[in-house]
């Protein structure tokens, strides 16, 4: 048997961005459903749109639009949630360097 999602938000929050108070990453919708996308299993994914329907489809597209570098580590897994939801923007890498380095 595999793991058994909590139906409580918070709760889920806490199994699946498990690394950071669950109010924290609540906090920030976008990054909380990225983190979904980027990191969770299959069956969480399933399971979170099952059990909270408060999320639609326009919150995972916005929460792609806006990931933040680094969330992604895996283009085929970036272009796999792209296709899913329509889009095609490249994948956010980190900068290499600091804007404040000041290199050109």
């Amino acid at each position: 048997m595999g793991v058994v999602y909590a139906t409580d938000l918070t709760k889920f929050a806490e199994q699946t961005v498990w690394f950071m108070p669950p109010e924290k990453a609540l906090a920030d919708k976008n990054y909380f459903l990225v983190h979904i996308m980027a990191k969770a299993s299959k069956e969480a994914y399933e399971h979170f749109r099952k059990n909270f329907p408060q999320f639609s489809d326009s919150d995972f597209v916005e929460a792609l639009r806006n990931a933040r570098p680094g969330i992604f580590m895996y283009e085929d897994n970036w272009n796999e949630w792209n296709k899913k939801l329509g889009l095609d923007p490249p994948i956010p890498y980190p900068k290499k360097y600091p804007d404040s380095v000041g290199l050109s």
